[in-house]
């Protein structure tokens, strides 16, 4: 992947006339988007302990969306289904405090996608 299109996929708006900061990430799994989404709200759950997912609309199997509880902020999670068992997630977290945590959060997510990319590429999709 070329440096300009790493970019675009690891942004972060910032906050505009009294908008709070926006922050988009995603990453390409080798795994069929069905398996992303039965496994997302387990590992989203496991690796936020003590935070409060609250569902709000959803197209499922392509979009959830999500209040977290505590902030006001919101989650949007997106899975593309790109053929020949390939998929991507995408994560949005909106309306967070500031820019420092939206940079905390995008670091969570990088870490956070990786490591379920990690768990079903290595054959814990069925699990």
């Amino acid at each position: 992947m070329d440096r300009k299109k790493a970019d675009k996929a690891q942004t972060i708006r910032p906050a505009r006339s009294g908008r709070r900061p926006l922050l988009a990430t995603g990453l390409a799994i080798a795994v069929v988007a069905a398996a992303l989404v039965g496994y997302w709200a387990y590992r989203a759950a496991a690796d936020l302990p003590g935070v409060k997912l609250v569902d709000r609309t959803a197209t499922r199997p392509k979009v959830a969306h999500f209040d977290w509880a505590d902030t006001g902020s919101r989650l949007h999670v997106t899975f593309l289904d790109k053929g020949d068992g390939r998929s991507l997630a995408a994560v949005q977290h909106a309306r967070l405090a500031d820019a420092a945590e939206a940079d905390r959060m995008r670091a969570h997510w990088r870490a956070a996608l990786a490591a379920l990319k990690t768990h079903l590429e290595n054959g814990a999709a069925d699990a």
